[in-house]
């Protein structure tokens, strides 16, 4: 499977079916990501298959930096099962509009799961869609205050503070719109966690794919 989510079946034939075939089997359950090159895609009836040929190369966990990436987006996948799939928690959940948020009164707002289908169309704080957490409470961090944790609860200098994301975005559904902060959940959306974010603009000056 690829970072599309679209699955792909590949048959190996030859020597890669007898010595890298069983590498395979024998790693299967650690998720390994694979290489491919010089091979045949065939689509029927909707899937896609992949056959490898005498020229083919295949190679196990290759070291490049598109294999750590994809690797990077199935371990958030997993984790964002391992809390919760949309799946589960939103199963029952109820599908409401933009205007339904707007015109609740506050005092009435209950927690609860829901799902409305809208467009973005602003990121508000794309230069610096972050913030700096306290390891302890996850409570915002102010860097240019000795790095001392804002939550009384634990209150202390500390180290090394974790970059986490609050992104800031504009949506609307055509005739309404509103303002959404995504946390975490932002992961999902931008492919790879916020410190690799950062790290990634810093070196390409904002030309990051990820930016």
């Amino acid at each position: 499977m690829y970072i599309s989510g679209m699955p792909m079946r590949a048959t190996l034939f030859g020597d890669l079916a007898t010595n890298e075939g069983s590498i395979l089997e024998a790693e299967i359950k650690y998720r390994p990501v694979i290489g491919l090159s010089y091979f045949k895609i065939s689509i029927y009836q909707g899937d896609t298959s992949i056959s490898l040929q005498i020229i083919s190369l295949l190679c196990i966990n290759p070291k490049i930096e598109l294999a750590s990436e994809l690797r990077e987006w199935f371990h958030l996948e997993e984790a964002a099962k391992a809390k919760g799939s949309p799946s589960t928690l939103f199963k029952n959940a109820k599908e409401i509009h933009i205007s339904d948020i707007m015109h609740t009164s506050q005092n009435s707002i209950q927690p609860q799961y829901c799902t409305f289908k809208v467009k973005i169309t602003t990121i508000l704080n794309r230069l610096e869609p972050w913030f700096y957490a306290c390891k302890g409470c996850d409570k915002k961090v102010d860097k240019d205050v000795c790095k001392e944790c804002l939550n009384d609860k634990y209150r202390g200098i500390i180290d090394d503070p974790v970059p986490r994301y609050l992104v800031k975005i504009l949506v609307e559904n055509g005739t309404d719109n509103a303002r959404v902060t995504l946390f975490d959940a932002a992961e999902t959306l931008i492919g790879c966690k916020a410190e690799k974010f950062i790290t990634k603009k810093k070196e390409k000056n904002n030309q990051s794919p990820y930016f």
